[in-house]
């Protein structure tokens, strides 16, 4: 057999042509895919962006200090409650009238006292009621005299009147069987600073603080007598409620609804989960492991009682009451009209 040389090296051209050609092709296809993937992952990674800025957010304004609701707040947040409900909060501390920062728009949702919303409402405001949660267990009364001279009260100090902290101090006067209108003098005293100064000084006798841990700041504090309200009588417990206004309702409602049911969520684990419950309050606010289950069981008896899901048939001596020490401008104003509890009443259905 004769072998032509010529005829093998055009035959091996052409074989090596076509191999370059497909290594070519496939390269070029596997460029195309590459660049369709990043292209991809780009987009992808823009709509991540897009949707984080899309996230949720509501803007929260607490009293400062570690009270009754802040701590729900703190547990939710650091428990990644309003997180998992696709919310970011940002949380606004206010030295004082919390209520007056959400009316003038500068918040979506506050959480105090429903005997200043209630106030508010038969006034001028347009608050709207979301939810009630618990019963204010946060603060203290605290008096000069001693409890067996308790009788003896003459004059006592509240924040501001027409507030939650005027309508507890005034109950928890009644409860010692006093004729507030007639025997005791009340007086404003704007901040615990000034007031427990006023205690120290003589100047009143009793007063209300957040927390009995403002005693340790002041000489002689440890020879005040101390009252908390569950103590005294139910009629003290005045209740927390979470409200809004009617333009963060209207522009909002979605954050508003998953604030409610993160809230909610966070309520019942508390309460399902003690041992947890005082372990973080123990840790979170440097209380001693006594202090962290005095709090938490403070927590769990302002529980008793107390619709989550706002109930008016409850609400007719304090309604009252509030008209007599506030002395509203519109009195008479539709209560209903206050109340929106949609999102309470989902939190609820779904927990249950």
């Amino acid at each position: 057999m004769v072998i032509n040389k010529k005829y093998i090296n055009m035959k091996n051209k052409i074989v090596l042509s076509a191999i370059l050609v497909a290594v070519i092709a496939v390269g070029a296809a596997l460029y195309y895919k590459n660049l369709k993937k990043e292209e991809a992952l780009k987009q992808e990674g823009q709509t991540k962006e897009e949707v984080a800025e899309e996230k949720k957010k509501v803007r929260l304004v607490l009293l400062d200090g570690v009270t009754d609701v802040n701590f729900i707040v703190d547990f939710a947040t650091d428990k990644g409650i309003f997180s998992d409900n696709g919310l970011e909060v940002e949380v606004i501390l206010a030295e004082k009238q919390p209520d007056q920062i959400l009316m003038a728009g500068e918040a979506d949702v506050s959480v105090g006292t429903f005997i200043s919303t209630l106030g508010a409402y038969l006034s001028e405001a347009e608050p709207r009621l979301l939810a009630t949660p618990i019963n204010g267990f946060d603060s203290v009364f605290v008096s000069r005299l001693s409890k067996e001279n308790v009788k003896d009260i003459k004059r006592a100090a509240v924040g501001r009147f027409g507030s939650g902290g005027h309508f507890n101090v005034d109950s928890a006067l009644r409860s010692f069987g006093l004729d507030v209108d007639r025997d005791v003098e009340l007086v404003a005293i704007s901040g615990e600073g000034p007031r427990l100064q006023a205690l120290a000084k003589g100047e009143v006798d009793f007063i209300s603080l957040r927390s009995e841990q403002a005693l340790q700041n002041i000489e002689g504090g440890e020879n005040f007598a101390v009252y908390y309200p569950e103590e005294i009588t139910k009629e003290i417990d005045y209740i927390r409620d979470i409200i809004t206004s009617p333009k963060a309702l209207t522009e909002k409602p979605e954050e508003l609804k998953a604030f409610i049911i993160s809230f909610y969520q966070a309520f019942e684990y508390l309460s399902k989960n003690p041992q947890e419950a005082r372990d973080y309050i123990a840790s979170r606010y440097a209380f001693s492991a006594e202090e962290a289950g005095k709090f938490y069981g403070r927590f769990e008896k302002a529980r008793e009682g107390v619709s989550f899901i706002p109930d008016p048939s409850k609400w007719s001596n304090v309604i009252e009451r509030v008209k007599k020490l506030v002395e509203p401008t519109n009195p008479d104003k539709d209560i209903n009209g206050l109340i929106y509890d949609v999102f309470a009443k989902e939190a609820v259905a779904a927990g249950n």
